[in-house]
């Protein structure tokens, strides 16, 4: 048996009719990747600052300039994608912020 496909639902924010329409796929895919990309991020951020050396190392001279720039470049890809994710039309048309907030974390983990 073959299931028919299904027209996403298209969606238009009443409030600004002259914002962009989405369809829910686009929006749903957008977030996802947006998502997806500040987790990579923040994995990025925590794995440069597991491997960077102790405090009682950092005192005996053990820190590099390399160790040092390389937690502020993952900190700024970072924060460049979280603001990217925030940034994203979507949020605007909202009711419920930490509802919608959720939702694609919920979906990206799926």
């Amino acid at each position: 048996m073959t299931v028919p496909a299904v027209e996403p639902l298209r969606v238009i924010d009443v409030r600004n009719p002259d914002r962009p329409t989405y369809t829910t796929a686009d929006i749903h895919t957008r977030l996802l990747d947006l998502q997806r990309a500040y987790w990579a991020a923040d994995a990025r951020v925590q794995e440069v600052t597991a491997a960077l050396p102790s405090a009682q190392e950092v005192l005996e001279g053990a820190m590099t300039d390399e160790q040092r720039a390389e937690p502020e470049a993952a900190r700024e890809a970072r924060l460049q994608a979280l603001e990217a994710l925030n940034r994203h039309e979507w949020w605007g048309g909202t009711g419920g912020r930490h509802a919608a907030w959720m939702a694609p974390q919920k979906a990206a983990r799926g």
